[in-house]
């Protein structure tokens, strides 16, 4: 599969294939707020390049707090690294060096993907912490 980003390259490491919806999701990596890409997970064969087209703007995953602005590494602790979708379709699934997100398929919700929402209601988050030396 060849494909391109709608506005130029970019970092990605979070990619997950939703079967329900027959769509493939991308997610963003450097940029201040992460931002969701969607392609086609069926793609006729005469077409060449895809075209990754933006979905939206990922905000209930924090930026870099300020404590951690000066780290060598901070500013990369918190970017999207992995993505998945349950079996069922019902729950997405993001990863940061230092969180887990749990987003919940909501009718009629949009978070980015287009299909699920993050909110009090439906929400985890979990915090990976290094346990130190042995």
């Amino acid at each position: 599969m060849i494909f391109r980003y709608e506005h130029g390259p970019l970092d990605c490491e979070a990619v997950a294939v939703d079967g329900t919806n027959h769509k493939i999701y991308l997610l963003s990596k450097r940029k201040a707020v992460p931002v969701s890409y969607e392609l086609p997970l069926d793609m006729p064969c005469k077409k060449s390049v895809y075209t990754a087209v933006t979905v939206a703007e990922i905000r209930t995953i924090p930026g870099v707090p300020p404590k951690d602005q000066k780290r060598t590494d901070g500013s990369f602790r918190y970017r999207p690294t992995a993505m998945d979708i349950s079996a069922d379709g019902n729950t997405l699934y993001i990863l940061t060096y230092t969180h887990a997100y749990v987003y919940s398929r909501t009718p009629g919700g949009n978070l980015g993907l287009g299909i699920f929402k993050f909110t009090a209601a439906n929400h985890s988050a979990v915090y990976l912490q290094d346990p130190g030396p042995a």
